[in-house]
């Protein structure tokens, strides 16, 4: 009678164990895949991200209007107030003039109706649309819209969010356009010019402006603005 031949318990545990370290190795190599893959993914993301944003910039220095302000500033803004230890906040900011062909994002409507007052059409459905061959451009920090507010980002800083930290966290830079368009007004907000030209007139709050270059130039030459 021919006796069959089976395996020993030492093959059984040497089996056991290469397929365990085999089975981890596979793993090793799946998650460093996947994060190689996420990280690619990431990098290609942020490059096409970096070739929009110098494609624009480029489109809009190939505009620039020599004849108009320019202005490249900063604001410093302590980080703690009560804390002169924590260090400043700095906030670089740029704006020029530039010709194109410029296209408002939204539409419009007349505030009230009749009285040539436009402001943006929340459900847009408005009939007006800004279009115009010179507008002023602004590369900076972006503003926040909280509860109805309009946050500038050196006042991020004081305010925590909802993970308990500050929300300046939420700071991203923006590329703003105003369409030069005096020919129609604007709805004026009670807003003060001083600490610059921010919110000059209400025009911050729009895709254009009812000033000229004329008073533009005006306006930047005032040292108080």
């Amino acid at each position: 009678m021919k006796m069959k031949k089976g395996f020993t318990l030492v093959e059984v545990v040497v089996a056991i164990t290469l397929l365990a370290m085999m089975i981890t190795f596979s793993g090793i190599i799946y998650s460093v895949s996947i994060d190689a893959y996420r990280i690619a993914g990431a990098n290609a993301e942020i490059m096409q991200k970096f070739r929009a944003i110098t494609g624009q910039l480029d489109s809009d220095l190939a505009g620039l209007r020599k004849d108009a302000p320019i202005f490249m500033w900063f604001q410093q803004e302590p980080y703690d107030s009560t804390d002169p230890n924590k260090g400043y906040v700095r906030y670089d900011q740029m704006m020029f003039f530039a010709d194109g062909d410029f296209q408002a994002v939204n539409s419009y409507f007349e505030y009230p109706a009749g009285s040539g007052v436009y402001v943006p059409d929340p459900n847009g459905g408005g009939d007006y649309f800004v279009i115009g061959n010179t507008a002023r451009i602004y590369y900076g920090q972006g503003r926040l819209l909280d509860h109805g507010s309009i946050l500038n980002p050196w006042d991020l800083k004081n305010l925590l969010g909802k993970d308990g930290k500050s929300r300046d966290r939420e700071i991203t830079i923006t590329r703003r356009q105003h369409i030069l368009s005096s020919d129609i007004n604007l709805y004026k907000f009670p807003l003060s010019s001083s600490g610059f030209i921010f919110n000059y007139n209400g025009n911050e709050y729009f895709e254009h402006d009812n000033l000229s270059l004329s008073e533009w130039d005006v306006i930047c030459s005032d040292p108080n603005d």
